[in-house]
């Protein structure tokens, strides 16, 4: 639901001067690593809404965001999350912008919160965060080992940020 919610299409053309392409996946398209069979997930903002609420997403009270008790304690919680961003970075508070706008239109609440870029870096191997974004360029080879093999998953200052760990995706690896 969150992907839906990216408007990559405008990001591109806005942010990019539209340098660039959306891919739906770590190689680049020019890699034999890429799978051209694989469509990158589309922005929807409907699919979206209709995914969160088939998920128990809802508002409850009215205050224009979506809640759900998640964790059972009987408490409906906001979907509220914070998108950690590197305040010298002028590009990603232009990506920030345009995603707040789509975000809104789904309910979600967001928090931007700007870090100097020693403080994102170290927010980034402590885990210290919920959503971040990051730009890794790769060569044509398509090694993703270092940002996706789980490996690195529970390491402290990995690459794999987000301590993704798959079986298969090791073994594909």
């Amino acid at each position: 639901a969150l992907t839906r919610l990216i408007d990559r299409r405008r990001i591109l053309d806005e942010v990019h001067l539209g340098l660039g392409s959306i891919i739906s996946g770590p190689f680049i398209p020019q890699s034999p690593y890429y799978n051209h069979d694989v469509q990158p997930i589309p922005f929807d903002v409907d699919k979206a809404r209709e995914i969160l609420a088939g998920a128990g997403w809802e508002d409850t009270d009215g205050d224009g965001i979506l809640d759900k008790d998640y964790d059972g304690s009987g408490v409906r919680k906001p979907f509220r999350f914070t998108y950690n961003v590197i305040a010298s970075s002028t590009t990603s508070r232009k990506v920030a912008a345009i995603i707040e706008q789509d975000r809104l239109k789904a309910k979600i609440k967001r928090d931007i919160k700007p870090s100097e870029w020693s403080v994102y870096t170290q927010q980034l191997e402590n885990r210290e965060f919920d959503v971040c974004s990051l730009g890794w360029s790769g060569g044509v080879e398509g090694d993703p080992y270092q940002i996706w093999h789980s490996s690195g998953a529970a390491r402290k200052a990995s690459s794999n940020h987000v301590g993704y760990a798959s079986a298969e995706a090791d073994r594909l690896i």
